[in-house]
C-alpha cells in the first residue's frame, strides 16, 4: 500500500507496518537482550518516514543498543507500559482500579520542560535554550492576539523561527481556536516552525505529528542561514530568540549580500 494509504488507514500522519507494540515488545520478551534488541529495531523500522527522521535525530537506536548492552532496555520499556502509569490522552484505572487522569497536551509539555529542566541543571546549562515556560507563552498569545480578535482571517499562518520543542506555535493555536479560551475564532491555524536542535526539533514535530498539525511545516536548522518558507507570508510571527548563543557560524550567511534578511515596508 502506497504511504499515503497507510496514513488513512491509521487515522494518523504517520503509520507502522511492523507487528510490534511497546506492550507486546515486553510481553514477548525473554531472557535475551539481544533478541529484544532485534524487535525493537524491526519495530523502529516499521514506521513511515517521517517518524524515522525523528527517530534518527534522537539517535534512539544508539540508545538502544547502550540499554541493551547494560540490560535495562526491558526494565525501561516496562515503565513506560506500566499499567500503573498513564501515558494516554484518555482516563484510565490501574490495576486496583483506581482513576489514572489523562495526560493532555499541555501537561506532556510540562513533563518534557521539567525533564529538560533537571537534564540541563546537572549539565550547567540553560533551559530557556530548549524551551520557553508556558506561562511567558500564554502571556505572548495574549499580547498579540487579543487586539485583533475580531478582524482575524479565516486561514491563519503562524511562523516561529526559533520555535524549540513546539510550545510556542501549538499555544497560539490553541489560544485562537480552543471554544474553551477567549478568542475562540472559526479559523483554520496552520502552524510553521523552524528549530537548529536536533533533539528539540524531534520533539516539535512529534508533538505536531499528536495534535494533527502538518510536521513537514517544521524545518531542521537555522533560521538566520537559510529561508525554507522563501516567498511564503506569515499572518503572524512569534519567537523566543537564543539571545545568549553566538550567531558566530551564521554570519556569513547574513553578510553575504544575496542573503540578506529584508522586509518591504508594511510587512
Amino acid at each position: 500500500m502506497e504511504p499515503e494509504g497507510l496514513k488513512e488507514a491509521a487515522g494518523y500522519v504517520f503509520y507502522n507496518t511492523s507487528p510490534w507494540t511497546l506492550k507486546r515488545l515486553v510481553d514477548t520478551a525473554a531472557n535475551n537482550r539481544q533478541i529484544l534488541e532485534a524487535n525493537f529495531r524491526a519495530y523502529l523500522d516499521g514506521f513511515s518516514d517521517n517518524v524515522k527522521e525523528i527517530v534518527d535525530k534522537f539517535k534512539l537506536r544508539a540508545q538502544i543498543r547502550h540499554m541493551a548492552d547494560k540490560d535495562v532496555l526491558l526494565e525501561v520499556l516496562e515503565k513506560f507500559t506500566s499499567p500503573s502509569i498513564n501515558l494516554t490522552p484518555q482516563e484510565g484505572r490501574d490495576p486496583e482500579g483506581r482513576k489514572l487522569p489523562p495526560l493532555t497536551n499541555l501537561g506532556m509539555g510540562y513533563v518534557f520542560e521539567e525533564l529538560i529542566r533537571k537534564f540541563n541543571e546537572e549539565n550547567n546549562e540553560e533551559a530557556g535554550e530548549h524551551f520557553t515556560p508556558r506561562e511567558v507563552i500564554d502571556l505572548m498569545a495574549h499580547i498579540l492576539f487579543e487586539p485583533v480578535k475580531d478582524h482575524l482571517p479565516p486561514v491563519i499562518n503562524i511562523y516561529a523561527p526559533a520555535c524549540g520543542s513546539g510550545g510556542m506555535p501549538t499555544e497560539a493555536q490553541d489560544f485562537i481556536t480552543n471554544p474553551d479560551r477567549q478568542i475562540r475564532a472559526n479559523a483554520a491555524v496552520y502552524l510553521y516552525g523552524k528549530e537548529i536542535n536536533d533533539e528539540t526539533y524531534a520533539i516539535c514535530k512529534s508533538d505536531m505529528m499528536i495534535k494533527g498539525n502538518n510536521p513537514e511545516h517544521i524545518k531542521c536548522g537555522s533560521t538566520l542561514a537559510s529561508d525554507d518558507f522563501a516567498g511564503m507570508r506569515f499572518d503572524f510571527m512569534l519567537s523566543n530568540p537564543p539571545y545568549g548563543k553566538s550567531w558566530a557560524a551564521e554570519q556569513k550567511h547574513i553578510l553575504d549580500g544575496k542573503q540578506v534578511l529584508t522586509f518591504a515596508p508594511g510587512a
